[in-house]
């Protein structure tokens, strides 16, 4: 339990907790720093640090998963706590955080492991939303809206699939080079509904560049549900949060020395009613 408390957020972390999540941030921020100073042809002077720096990268990110699993056992649910972390998204993405450590050990380095270690080492990037409270937050609006959110993507894509199949069999005899088939045709559905227009493909045909027209406005529509979707829930999580904190600032200072707030406006209002009528009597 004690080292679930350590890995686990809390609302108010102790110390122990506290070095353990700025260890792992670092680490994490320490390998976002690798794969970006890999990206340049004068990384290869320094290849014995980016060396360094991914064994010990390997050895913090091996250990926190190997801890993690450790702490999902000792769960009073057991196999069920861990089957859910091994399969959750942070789960996965310790999983991956570590084949570039695990790999070379297991596999001959050719190409293809290269190709896999340098995107396992991209994805290290979504390690971080474990400490990002924008994140957490963007997971729980995420989450809130699922069923609306699934179905404003499915419209999309089945738009997508008749506009595709449309515009193919309207175009491939006059361009067969270019609409060669459905899949180019989504190619085009796609780009034409989000309005990004490569120019590599596009219908010449008139009923084509009708087609072309409906699903460009079409498109701005629909490509606009997610958006408005998650923009809203956005709006109502800031405005609850809001909320939440004002009420909690009003409870902690509803007691002041003890006499309710009530209390001391209902004292005040009196004194001041007394003070005034003295003063009118005062004056006659």
């Amino acid at each position: 339990m004690r080292l679930t408390r350590i890995l686990e957020p809390t609302l108010h972390p102790h110390p122990e907790q506290k070095i353990a999540r700025a260890v792992l941030f670092f680490a994490v921020m320490l390998g976002m720093v690798s794969v970006i100073v890999s990206g340049f042809d004068t990384s290869r002077q320094y290849r014995n640090i980016t060396g360094v720096v991914g064994y010990f990268l390997g050895v913090i990110f091996l250990a926190e998963y190997l801890l993690r699993i450790l702490s999902a056992l000792n769960h009073r649910r057991g196999k069920g706590t861990l089957r859910r972390y091994l399969f959750s998204f942070l789960g996965v993405i310790d999983f991956i955080a570590i084949l570039p450590f695990v790999l070379p050990f297991l596999f001959p380095i050719d190409e293809e492991l290269k190709l896999i270690i340098n995107f396992s080492r991209v994805l290290l990037i979504f390690k971080i939303t474990r400490y990002s409270k924008a994140f957490n937050m963007l997971g729980e609006v995420l989450n809130s809206v699922k069923t609306p959110l699934t179905l404003s993507i499915i419209i999309p894509i089945v738009f997508m699939f008749f506009a595709a199949t449309l515009v193919f069999y309207v175009e491939h005899q006059a361009q067969p080079d270019i609409f060669r088939n459905i899949g180019d045709g989504f190619w085009w559905a796609v780009i034409t509904m989000t309005t990004t227009g490569y120019g590599d493909i596009y219908p010449i045909t008139p009923l084509g560049k009708v087609i072309g027209g409906l699903t460009a406005l079409i498109g701005v529509f629909i490509i606009a549900l997610p958006t408005g979707i998650v923009t809203s829930a956005f709006v109502s999580r800031m405005n609850r949060d809001r909320l939440v904190a004002t009420s909690e600032k009003e409870k902690s200072s509803d007691k002041v020395g003890g006499i309710p707030n009530s209390l001391r406006s209902y004292y005040r209002n009196r004194h001041k009613a007394t003070l005034r009528n003295f003063t009118k009597n005062y004056e006659k």
